[in-house]
């Protein structure tokens, strides 16, 4: 195992709702990297992510549902 890992932070959720949007987060992730599912997709767009973090270029990602095409750091992610 390595030293490095992800994390993934809401700021606009109070002490009050953190577990509530916490178990949001987690049922999210946990349908999207089922197997078989869009999780390959998921884990393509983890790939990127990682290569970008590593020094690599910044991905160009396209939305599978509307075909818009923009930079990672330019898509809006937040629900």
């Amino acid at each position: 195992m390595g030293d490095h890992w992800e994390q993934l932070l809401d700021l606009s959720v109070d002490g009050a709702g953190a577990e509530d949007r916490l178990q949001e987060v987690r049922n999210w992730l946990s349908q999207r990297l089922d197997q078989g599912g869009p999780g390959r997709l998921l884990m393509s767009v983890f790939s990127r992510i990682s290569d970008w973090d590593q020094g690599g270029t910044e991905p160009l990602l396209t939305c599978t549902g509307c075909s818009w095409t923009a930079l990672l750091g330019d898509w809006k992610i937040s629900p």
